[in-house]
Formats: C-alpha cells, structure tokens, sequence
C-alpha cells in the first residue's frame, strides 16, 4: 500500500554525527553548497524548499531552542519544519491552536544568523513553533519556522544551482510500520495541513509526502524494511535532474543504484539514513 499525500515542508534535517561525511556525499552526488559549519549544520538550497546536514554527537541529543529528543539511531531524517508565508509567527501560532493541532508549543523568540546561498549574502532570522506529541512526529524535532529573511534562502534568485540538475525537492517518503502508524499519518497529516494552509508559503513548499507499507517498500526499493523505527523518514525525490550525471557519480562514490519507472534510485542509507530518488 502506497499513498500521496499533501503537505506544507519548509525543510528537513538530516541528523548524524559524520556531518562532513554526509555533506561530501550530497556534494559527490552533484548538490551545489556554499557553507560547512563544524559541530553544526550545512544547507543545501532548491527552489521549492532546503535540506540541511545537522550535526549531533553520537549518543547525545539533537538540541535546537527550546525542544530537545534523543538522537536515537543515526544518521536519520529528524526534524522537520512546516512551511510559513509572511512574517507573522503568532498568526501561525494561531492558525495551529485553530486546527486543534496537538502539543503546540510558545512562539520562539527570533534566531539570526549570517548566511550565503548565492550571490547575495545577509543576515536572516528565525522564529520557531515546536509541535510536541503530535503523531506521528514524536520521535523529531516538528513545528513550524517563519523565515524573517527568507529572499537570502529559497527566495534568492541567484542561489547557487546544482551541478546534477535539482531544481526542486519533489517529495519526502515515510514508511509506516503497521497499521496504527499509517492511520495516524493519514488523519494528522490532512489535520496539520489544513490547519496551515491559510499560512503556508504556497511558492516555496515541499508540497507532498508519501506514504508506505512494508510491502510496498520492499518493492519500491528492492531491500527488506526497516527492522524498527516511528514512522521513519526513507527518501526524497528531486526533480529536474539529469540522471545520467548522477548515475556516472553514484558508480564512482561506490553506491548502490538502479532505475525504475524512468526515476533513479541511489542507496545512500549508511551516510544518510535514506535514499536519494531522481527523476527528470
């Protein structure tokens, strides 16, 4: 079983204690960054939305303002931010308690810092909502981020662009280990995203999320499910992308891939916990 389902991604995180290792990997494949921060996090750009390699000590915890989880088993996909229009984080705040959205938390008072994704470089601001026991993202960092600066990230038409073609993240793939975790993704997913949508940013948004059993895993990706896991994240799609460039790249860095369905499928588990998926 296989489902699509809408959603509103400002961005992910991949978490791990090999942050330069991951971020080689990502760069070895084709995917263009400017910034490398130790013991911190490197950000790789689209146009839709961004991903970041996010630095935690192995065993630790993975810390950000006011929420802290266990990193758990690494590296893995753990955070996610929901996608915000406008400045206003109280607004969202607002729309969130609206949707009855479970576990939400105060609005964070601003973070900046220095960045460059392009041409043009600037200090750009953050105000972060954590969302806390709202299942099924209750084993990551989950809430909402406003962008204060956002015309220095997603929205800087000079970013710079990757060298494999990635215009956009075209969606983010969760498995779903029975039958209680496929339904609560299903009913709080559509619960989040409604709640957000008079708020969501609807040109800058990684605007679907897949869902699946594990049959359908094993078929989609050729290799037995996860052994455990709370609905773990296990790939991303991009779009845009010239797939025999990264095909070439893939077979120097020694990574395991195939085509299906005119998509190519990078196995890329080990350095960061998911597959890469490419498609045209």
């Amino acid at each position: 079983m296989k489902k699509t389902l809408p959603f509103c991604l400002d961005h992910f995180s991949i978490i791990t204690d090999k942050r330069r290792q991951a971020s080689e990997v990502l760069k070895g494949l084709g995917f263009v960054t400017s910034d490398t921060h130790k013991n911190g996090s490197t950000h790789f750009i689209f146009d839709n939305t961004y991903c970041e390699v996010f630095y935690t000590a192995h065993g630790g915890d993975l810390k950000w303002l006011t929420n802290t989880i266990p990193a758990g088993k690494m590296p893995r996909v753990g955070s996610y931010r929901l996608s915000v229009g406008g400045k206003d984080a109280y607004k969202v705040h607002e729309a969130l308690l609206a949707g009855k959205v479970d576990g939400v938390g105060d609005v964070n008072p601003v973070f900046r810092q220095p960045v460059r994704y392009g041409e043009e470089a600037g200090e750009a601001g953050y105000q972060t909502i954590f969302v806390i026991g709202q299942e099924p993202f209750t084993d990551v960092l989950f809430g909402a981020t406003t962008h204060l600066n956002k015309e220095y990230i997603v929205g800087l038409p000079s970013k710079f662009r990757h060298v494999n073609g990635a215009k956009q993240i075209a969606c983010l793939t969760f498995f779903c280990e029975d039958q209680e975790t496929w339904d609560n993704a299903e009913a709080n997913i559509a619960k989040v995203y409604n709640a957000m949508k008079e708020v969501t940013d609807q040109e800058h948004c990684l605007n679907a999320v897949q869902i699946l059993d594990k049959t359908s895993y094993e078929e989609e990706f050729n290799v037995p499910c996860p052994e455990s896991g709370h609905f773990p994240a296990v790939a991303a799609t991009f779009s845009g992308c010239v797939l025999h460039y990264v095909e070439e790249q893939a077979d120097d860095w020694g990574f395991n891939h195939f085509r299906k369905d005119g998509k190519l499928y990078v196995d890329t588990r080990a350095d960061l916990g998911i597959f890469l998926i490419f498609e045209p």
